[in-house]
């Protein structure tokens, strides 16, 4: 459905950096920072227009496990 929409990455990192990098239609428009140390909490957040044909990818650093790596998009 066409709309405002928030979209939220999270994830961990133990590797410093750029994670978690929100991409709209091949464009990165948001972007996380990671930390160094043990797998510490790294996370971006977009605010979109979205309309059908619309494509969101999530790039850079991720860390692959279901509790602490996940993507929220909610319409607002």
């Amino acid at each position: 459905v066409d709309g405002q929409y928030s979209i939220y990455a999270h994830t961990v990192s133990n590797e410093g950096g750029y994670v978690a990098a929100i991409y709209f239609n091949g464009q990165q428009v948001a972007v996380g920072h990671g930390h160094a140390d043990s797998y510490m909490p790294a996370a971006s957040h977009a605010n979109l227009s979205l309309k059908r044909g619309d494509y969101i990818d999530i790039r850079r650093e991720w860390h692959a496990d279901k509790d602490t790596s996940y993507v929220i998009i909610e319409r607002v």
